[in-house]
Protein backbone atom coordinates (compact mmCIF):
# COMPACT_ATOMS: atom_id res chain seq x y z
CA UNK A 1 0.00 0.00 0.00
CA UNK A 2 1.62 3.32 -1.04
CA UNK A 3 -0.49 6.09 0.72
CA UNK A 4 -3.99 5.18 -0.11
CA UNK A 5 -3.72 3.04 -3.42
CA UNK A 6 -3.02 -0.31 -3.21
CA UNK A 7 -0.39 -2.00 -5.52
CA UNK A 8 -0.49 -5.49 -6.64
CA UNK A 9 2.92 -6.96 -7.85
CA UNK A 10 2.42 -10.42 -9.74
CA UNK A 11 5.34 -12.49 -11.26
CA UNK A 12 3.98 -15.14 -13.82
CA UNK A 13 5.71 -17.70 -15.00
CA UNK A 14 5.64 -18.05 -18.59
CA UNK A 15 8.22 -18.85 -21.25
CA UNK A 16 10.20 -16.81 -18.85
CA UNK A 17 9.33 -15.07 -15.34
CA UNK A 18 7.30 -12.26 -15.86
CA UNK A 19 7.03 -9.23 -13.31
CA UNK A 20 3.89 -6.72 -13.63
CA UNK A 21 3.40 -3.90 -10.90
CA UNK A 22 -0.37 -2.82 -10.92
CA UNK A 23 -3.23 -0.84 -8.88
CA UNK A 24 -6.08 -1.17 -11.23
CA UNK A 25 -6.29 -5.22 -10.94
CA UNK A 26 -4.59 -7.90 -8.97
CA UNK A 27 -3.85 -11.76 -9.63
CA UNK A 28 -7.34 -13.04 -9.39
CA UNK A 29 -9.07 -14.52 -11.07
CA UNK A 30 -7.47 -16.79 -12.37
CA UNK A 31 -7.87 -18.46 -15.35
CA UNK A 32 -6.20 -21.25 -17.17
CA UNK A 33 -4.15 -20.16 -20.89
CA UNK A 34 -2.85 -23.00 -23.01
CA UNK A 35 0.91 -23.11 -24.22
CA UNK A 36 3.32 -25.33 -25.97
CA UNK A 37 5.68 -27.21 -23.65
CA UNK A 38 8.96 -28.20 -25.52
CA UNK A 39 9.92 -31.47 -22.99
CA UNK A 40 6.87 -32.71 -23.03
CA UNK A 41 5.34 -31.75 -27.03
CA UNK A 42 2.24 -31.26 -26.56
CA UNK A 43 -0.27 -28.17 -25.07
CA UNK A 44 -0.41 -27.43 -21.52
CA UNK A 45 -2.99 -25.62 -19.28
CA UNK A 46 -0.83 -23.03 -17.29
CA UNK A 47 -2.50 -20.34 -14.39
CA UNK A 48 -2.59 -16.95 -15.64
CA UNK A 49 -3.23 -14.15 -13.39
CA UNK A 50 -5.88 -11.51 -14.57
CA UNK A 51 -3.63 -8.53 -14.88
CA UNK A 52 -1.27 -10.63 -17.45
CA UNK A 53 -4.54 -11.45 -19.16
CA UNK A 54 -5.33 -7.65 -19.05
CA UNK A 55 -1.75 -6.19 -20.22
CA UNK A 56 -1.86 -8.59 -23.06
CA UNK A 57 -5.63 -7.55 -24.15
CA UNK A 58 -4.92 -4.24 -23.89
CA UNK A 59 -1.28 -3.66 -25.28
CA UNK A 60 -0.87 -5.82 -28.25
CA UNK A 61 -1.62 -2.86 -30.43
CA UNK A 62 1.39 -1.15 -28.68
CA UNK A 63 3.37 -4.35 -28.99
CA UNK A 64 2.34 -4.51 -32.49
CA UNK A 65 3.45 -1.21 -33.18
CA UNK A 66 7.03 -1.17 -31.64
CA UNK A 67 8.04 -4.39 -33.88
CA UNK A 68 7.14 -2.77 -36.92
CA UNK A 69 8.99 0.34 -36.03
CA UNK A 70 12.05 -1.65 -35.14
CA UNK A 71 11.68 -3.95 -38.55
CA UNK A 72 11.38 -1.25 -41.15
CA UNK A 73 13.02 1.50 -39.08
CA UNK A 74 13.83 4.86 -41.18
CA UNK A 75 17.83 4.93 -41.42
CA UNK A 76 19.02 8.22 -40.46
CA UNK A 77 22.80 8.94 -38.95
CA UNK A 78 22.58 11.78 -36.99
CA UNK A 79 24.23 12.72 -33.82
CA UNK A 80 21.81 15.17 -33.02
CA UNK A 81 18.73 14.00 -30.85
CA UNK A 82 16.25 16.02 -32.16
CA UNK A 83 16.86 14.49 -35.76
CA UNK A 84 16.53 10.69 -34.36
CA UNK A 85 13.44 12.11 -32.42
CA UNK A 86 11.91 13.40 -35.26
CA UNK A 87 12.23 10.48 -37.55
CA UNK A 88 10.98 8.81 -34.70
CA UNK A 89 7.77 10.19 -34.88
CA UNK A 90 7.38 10.12 -38.33
CA UNK A 91 7.89 6.11 -38.57
CA UNK A 92 5.62 5.74 -35.49
CA UNK A 93 3.07 8.27 -37.11
CA UNK A 94 3.78 6.23 -40.85
CA UNK A 95 3.48 2.66 -39.13
CA UNK A 96 0.29 3.98 -37.08
CA UNK A 97 -1.57 5.19 -40.48
CA UNK A 98 -0.66 2.03 -42.58
CA UNK A 99 -2.34 0.25 -39.41
CA UNK A 100 -5.09 1.85 -39.94
CA UNK A 101 -5.06 1.31 -43.56
CA UNK A 102 -4.97 -2.36 -42.94
CA UNK A 103 -7.54 -2.61 -40.27
CA UNK A 104 -10.08 -0.31 -43.01
CA UNK A 105 -9.60 -1.96 -45.44
CA UNK A 106 -10.43 -5.63 -44.21
CA UNK A 107 -13.48 -4.06 -42.77
CA UNK A 108 -14.41 -2.87 -46.06
CA UNK A 109 -13.55 -6.18 -47.77
CA UNK A 110 -10.97 -5.51 -49.57
CA UNK A 111 -8.88 -8.42 -50.70
CA UNK A 112 -5.11 -8.62 -49.40
CA UNK A 113 -4.31 -8.48 -53.04
CA UNK A 114 -5.25 -5.38 -53.65
CA UNK A 115 -3.73 -3.04 -50.57
CA UNK A 116 -0.40 -1.83 -50.43
CA UNK A 117 1.68 -3.22 -48.15
CA UNK A 118 4.12 -1.81 -45.24
CA UNK A 119 7.02 -1.37 -47.20
CA UNK A 120 5.85 -0.13 -50.28
CA UNK A 121 3.41 1.78 -48.47
CA UNK A 122 6.50 3.42 -46.56
CA UNK A 123 8.97 4.09 -49.10
CA UNK A 124 6.14 5.57 -50.85
CA UNK A 125 5.15 8.41 -47.99
CA UNK A 126 9.31 8.74 -47.57
CA UNK A 127 9.72 9.46 -50.83
CA UNK A 128 6.54 12.52 -50.32
CA UNK A 129 8.57 13.72 -46.77
CA UNK A 130 11.27 14.17 -48.99
CA UNK A 131 10.01 15.90 -51.74
CA UNK A 132 7.81 18.03 -49.63
CA UNK A 133 9.08 21.89 -49.50
CA UNK A 134 11.23 21.55 -52.62
CA UNK A 135 10.41 23.48 -56.05
CA UNK A 136 9.48 20.26 -58.20
CA UNK A 137 9.63 22.23 -61.28
CA UNK A 138 12.65 21.30 -63.71
CA UNK A 139 14.41 24.31 -65.67
CA UNK A 140 15.84 23.94 -68.98
CA UNK A 141 19.18 25.30 -70.46
CA UNK A 142 21.31 27.13 -68.17
CA UNK A 143 19.30 30.06 -67.01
Amino acid sequence: MVGDTTLHAVKWYDNRSVSLLSDYIGAHPVTDVHRWDGKQKKVIRVPCPAVVREYNKNMGGVDLLDSLIALYRTKIRSKKWYHRLMFHFIDMTTRDCLAAYKRDCSSIGMSKRNRSGFIRSSHILEKAYAKSGKNLEHKRGRS
